[in-house]
């Protein structure tokens, strides 16, 4: 078997590569944003917060990274949640969601800016998707940076504080989404070499017909 008629179809996969990395950025911090987004009761309620982030083609989220004002002594976890559209106002549908205390970087000696990483296994197609972001507190507060300075933000704010669900608008949040992308298309580059193999391949064998 002439194992060189399979190098187009190698260079291919090859071509069709995934790598880690940043696949969504909702920009640097600019500061507190100064709203709850804790389950602690300290801001009289259970506070969540969303925001809006787009996918360009299928991708594996592996992580969520965020910035966030807290007592780290006093955080026992994080939860992030993946939805279809934002459940604030949109009645979006969860698709899943990622609990635990992540990676969390930052001082834990008194009311500090951290940042913090939770690990997420989840594969999206393209499209718009909503984040939802709560820390789970002991007693204390816990907020988000934002990376917009804007009260009437695309951004969102979920309370329950036993009298019924209240919704707000947000500043924008500061986060980053990490992952890879499953699918990738090839370089012009390597389809010209995969053009040039299948040439190859059908000049040999006509060769192979002539003789």
């Amino acid at each position: 078997m002439d194992k060189r008629r399979f190098l187009p179809f190698l260079l291919l996969i090859f071509a069709v590569q995934v790598k880690a990395s940043i696949i969504y950025d909702n920009g640097p911090s600019i500061g507190d944003s100064t709203k709850c987004a804790g389950d602690s009761g300290k801001c009289n309620g259970e506070w969540s917060v969303f925001d809006d982030f787009i996918l360009t083609g299928e991708t594996k989220i592996t992580a969520v990274q965020w910035d966030a004002n807290l007592f780290v002594s006093d955080y026992t976890g994080a939860t992030v949640g993946f939805y279809t559209a934002d459940p604030v106002f949109e009645g979006g549908s969860l698709v899943q969601e990622f609990t635990g205390y992540g990676s969390v970087i930052g001082d834990d000696s008194d009311w500090t800016n951290v940042n913090i990483t939770i690990q997420t296994e989840i594969t999206l197609d393209a499209g718009v998707y909503w984040l939802g972001f709560q820390h789970h507190m002991l007693s204390n507060y816990a907020s988000l940076d934002m990376s917009v300075d804007q009260t009437n933000g695309n951004a969102t704010q979920w309370q329950n504080n036993g009298d019924g669900a209240k919704k707000y608008t947000y500043r924008e949040l500061t986060f980053s989404i990490h992952g890879a992308a499953s699918k990738s298309i090839p370089e012009p580059s390597i389809l010209a070499l995969f053009a040039v193999g299948l040439i190859g391949i059908g000049i040999a064998r006509r060769r192979k017909q002539q003789a």
